[in-house]
Formats: structure tokens, sequence, C-alpha cells
């Protein structure tokens, strides 16, 4: 069937808008106020001085909490909310939910968002469209959930005893946990990969280009390979990093949307959902902020906007629910020249055995919002945002290594007189290319964009206002009437899904918009009721759908006309309340002056 958009009428597009052991101690670099720069990979000390130093230079914009603390060194797990508080307080408005640093080797997600901090901070007053968004909404973000296992690997050293890690895993049996981990015997800064001739290999230099290695096929001619990551034989049993140390302490798989621990062979499920301190850090603070009305949470590489479900074909949806993911979505791919895809059709390559418990499942089932997964940067792969997404294979990135780049991001295989082993080659990707960016261009090609995406799906979320309030005179007393309207392009309820999914303790996820009287000294109510329950308000403008056998429209209805009657003289307040669409309040006086 073929389908596209027609009139997607949306919100307006915000403009630009020590090489080493792995597992040495590490000391922590000290300092209030970093030398935050976009071409570079931050520490945590740095996210943490930088942070506390947004959050004092803008204290009427800019507030820093922690939402709960890592497993292994207890970091604290920053949330900054970003909001202007003189038009509101944070949880009166609607809210959107960022994350990065979900994965330990994926850190532009925690640069893109505290890019993305700095940016509201530092536009607020001079850019009318972050000016509109932090008057109207609030927005969390949360720049390092991993912050442990990020920080093993941006310094190449474990911080920590590898043996007090959660259900530590002896691989080897010799009494000893984490022991033989990767390391960069040759000094380069990098920790690759070591090729070693194996007639029983199971690797082949690829003929065309031998800096490539295929699995090796029937047919093949030597020589034969075995591949293992860099390192010596730490332990002295023969064996070179067959126990390395836990590193990964953040496994988007232990979220309670669609969890199994029983369905999947993946690792991260865990013993029951939020098991984990950062994913439990993660969920009690949305479940604590009931305003958030929309979630991203950054990773990287694929250059794609994925959608839920991850275990469930398109065709459970509820197709409103599907449509305004779409028109989001499609947005997002104008701005970062992404793909944009389903989770289980397109990103997972053994349907038998797909993904549970994941976050972007979470957001949607559970919680009821807009929710997606970007996979930032791509080295190679999509034609970008008018075709169909595609994986890249390595001969394809090698091509942009060689064009783009020199050859520089791949280091070639060069002998080396391994200490254990004896001869073998060293080489491969360094780490800032295939999986993140070259820190010298991740603010042009990787923040920017995304950040653009990000604030306008934030500009999306339901706005509830009280407008159109006026008195009329009726036989001695007086008429009160207001409009109350939703000026987002998402309805009041956000989801379907939330209309559908239930909290045991509070019913409906989705809560109905409450509209208030509030009389002054002098005015009386005749009225018999001061709180009406209004119900829900759908989102404007509206956004169609059509289909090759007709057009479905969703959005539109978003206006009620509420009225009170009055008697006397003095000020009447009359307030709107919607836990996804914010709070707010229009006053007028009636009778005489």
């Amino acid at each position: 069937m073929r389908i596209r958009f027609a009139k997607l009428l949306v919100l307006s597009a915000l403009l630009l808008i020590v090489p080493g052991p792995f597992w040495r101690p590490f000391a922590q670099a000290q300092g209030t106020r970093p030398d935050i720069r976009w071409d570079k990979y931050h520490l945590f000390d740095e996210v943490t001085s930088y942070s506390r130093y947004l959050a004092n230079e803008y204290p009427n914009l800019v507030s820093l909490e922690s939402a709960g603390r890592t497993t292994m060194k207890q970091r604290d797990i920053w949330v900054l909310t970003i909001t202007n508080r003189e038009t509101g307080a944070p949880e009166d408005k609607p809210a959107f939910f960022l994350d990065g640093g979900t994965h330990n080797q994926e850190y532009g997600g925690s640069e893109t968002c505290l890019y993305t901090a700095w940016y509201l901070a530092t536009q607020y007053g001079s850019n009318p469209e972050v000016t509109e968004l932090l008057d109207t909404r609030t927005i969390y973000i949360m720049p390092r959930k991993d912050a442990d296992g990020m920080e093993v690997h941006l310094t190449n050293v474990v911080d920590y005893d590898p043996a007090d890690v959660p259900f530590p895993v002896d691989a080897d049996f010799d009494g000893s946990v984490g022991e033989d981990g990767p390391s960069d015997i040759d000094g380069d800064g990098e920790i690759l990969r070591m090729r070693i001739e194996d007639p029983h290999g199971g690797w082949v230099a690829w003929q065309d280009d031998p800096r490539i290695m295929h699995h090796r096929q029937d047919g093949d001619e030597p020589p034969f390979y075995r591949i293992i990551t860099e390192g010596n034989d730490d332990d002295g049993d023969g064996q070179v990093n067959e126990d390395p140390p836990a590193t990964r302490f953040s496994s988007n798989r232990n979220y309670p949307g669609a969890w199994s621990n029983r369905l999947s062979t993946q690792r991260g499920e865990g013993n029951y959902p939020a098991q984990e301190l950062e994913t439990r850090a993660t969920v009690d603070f949305v479940y604590a902020h009931p305003n958030i009305a929309g979630m991203q949470s950054l990773h990287h590489y694929a250059g794609a906007i994925l959608r839920p479900f991850s275990n469930l074909g398109p065709e459970t949806w509820p197709i409103q629910d599907r449509v305004y993911h779409d028109v989001i979505a499609q947005r997002g791919r104008e701005l970062t020249d992404y793909g944009y895809i389903d989770i289980y059709e397109s990103f997972t390559g053994d349907k038998s055995n797909p993904r549970y418990g994941v976050q972007v499942d979470w957001g949607y089932l559970d919680v009821g919002v807009i929710s997606f997964t970007t996979e930032q940067w791509r080295y190679s792969g999509n034609i970008g945002p008018t075709g169909e997404w595609w994986s890249a294979t390595e001969e394809e990135q090698m091509v942009v290594n060689d064009e783009r780049w020199g050859g520089r991001h791949f280091l070639n295989w060069r002998p080396f007189d391994h200490p254990d082993l004896g001869p073998v080659e060293i080489g491969g990707w360094k780490k800032f290319t295939i999986r993140n960016p070259p820190a010298e261009i991740m603010e042009e090609e990787m923040m920017i964009p995304n950040m653009k995406f990000i604030l306008y799906q934030a500009s999306t979320t339901p706005l509830i206002r009280v407008s159109d309030l006026e008195v009329t005179p009726v036989e001695g007393v007086y008429r009160i009437a207001a409009t109350i309207s939703n000026q987002g392009l998402l309805p009041s309820y956000v989801t379907l899904q939330a209309l559908r999914s239930r909290n045991i303790s509070q019913g409906p996820v989705a809560k109905q918009i409450v509209a208030e009287i509030e009389t002054g000294p002098g005015v009386t109510l005749v009225s018999a009721e001061r709180r009406l329950v209004l119900g829900h308000l759908e989102g404007f403008p509206p956004s169609v759908k059509e289909y090759s056998f007709g057009t479905q429209t969703f959005g539109g209805d978003n206006r009620r006309t509420v009225e009170w009657f009055v008697t006397g003289s003095g000020d009447v307040t009359v307030r709107a309340a919607s836990e996804k669409g914010g709070k707010h309040s229009n006053t007028l006086r009636v009778g005489g002056r």
C-alpha cells in the first residue's frame, strides 16, 4: 500500500538552530568550571562542573538535581531542569525528557545533551523560538546515565575493583574476576584488534582490500587468522583477554515496558524490571514527573530515528499514535538527514529473538508518550530523509574513510612482537570514527541537527490555555465564559495508549483536563459547580494521513467553552489544569470599577 503524508500542519521548526592497562586506578580531575568545548569529549567531572555552572549562572532557567547514583562509583546521575520560572513552576508546564549516555561506548549522546542544555540557557531572551519554548515548556535533561562505564571507555582505565561489580563473572574460573582485559599494548593511545595467523582461524583478509577482514568461507585461500582485542595475558594463564572486567551498567533491556527475561537471550534484562540502578534512576524520575509528555533517548550510531516497538510489528499500533510518531519523526528526518525505522521490522536481524525491556517501548507503553530513540551519527549509510534507511558495510565505511578522511580513521595492520603470542598484527578503526564522530566535527554534524529535532519534538507537546475570557450581564447576574484550548500539536492525552494504560493506584495514565473558577472578595459564585472536569482536547493544527483508499484526520477539536454565573463586583480567575498540557489561568473583573 502506498502511503504518503499530506497537509502536515505542524508547529514551526526551530531555527538554527592515556594509554595504559585497562584497570589502572583513575584519579578524577578536579575543578569547578571546566573548559567545555564542543570539539572534545568530556569526562564525568567536567560534565558535573559545567552542569553546576549552568545552574549557578542561569538560576531563573536552570536547576540541577541528582536522580540517583551509579552502580560502581556512586556518581550522581544528574538531571538539568530547564524552563523560565517566571512564567510558571517546572511541574506546572508540559515537559520533555531527554537522556544520553545509556551505553558506555556511545559518548556523543551525552555531549548532545550537554550542548542542548547550554544552547537553551544561553539563547533564552535572544532566540524567539527558544524563548517561547522555555516560557511554555519544561525540558528535563539527563546527560549521562552510565557514567561509570563511560568513564572507563573514555580513559581506558577501570577505576573500581572488578570483583565488586553486581553478579561478577569469573570467566576463566581461576578464582579472580576481571583481571585479564584489553589494554593498549603498543602505546598508540588506541585499543584496537590483533590478528594472528592460524590455519584454523575463522577470518581472512578481503582480496580487494586486505585491511578488511571477512569471515572465512569455503574456498577461501590462506592465510587465515584469529582476531582478538588488543591486550596481554595479564594473569599468565596462556590466554589473552579471556576475563575482562565488567564495564557496562546500563543495558537498555531492563525497563518495565514489555520486559522479559524468559523470552529473550540478550544480555541485560536482569531479574526484575528497573533492577539496574541507572535504569531505576530514569524510571523513578519520569514517574515522579507526570507532566512529561514526550521522550527521546540518544544512542549511536546508525543515523536513524527509531520508533516502537522492539518486539511487535507495526500492525499492533493504534493508527493515530502511529501518525503522530510519523509526523514528528518526518520533521526529525528533515533536520538530521537520518532514516526513520521501526525497531522490530527494520532494526532486528533475528526476529525470533527480539529486544525486550527497551526504554523507547516503556516510554510509549507505560508512560503513554511519544517516544523515540535517536541513533546519532552515521559514518556512512542511509540516503537521507526521502529515502530508505540502510546499514553500511565495512567496505562502504572504508570508502568514506579513504575519500573523506584520507584514510586516517583506520590504522592499518602493522607487525608487533607480542610478549605472549609472538608475531601478531595490530590494526583497526580508531575510537572516534565509526561509533562516535571525530570530536572536531561533532558540533556541526551531530549536535546541531539533533538538538533541532529535540527542541522541535519538545514544542509539539500539548499546551492548555485559558483564552477568550468574557463576562456578560444576564438578568442580575454575570455569565463568565471561558474558552479552554489546546495549542499544542499533540492531544492533551498525548497518545491513545495513555488512555488504555492504567496506573494501579491512580487509574488511567491520561488525566482529564479540569477547569476551575476562583472568585475574589465581593464576588459570589451562584453556579452549582466551581470545578468542572472537561475530558480531553485534541491537538492543533490537525494532522492528516492520506491512503490510496481514503483520508484520516487527527486533531483539530481543540477548544471547549465553559461557563459559570456570579454576582457582585471584583476579580474572577479561571484556571485550567492538564497533567500533560500544563496549567494556565486568566483573570478579569466583573461588576463596577
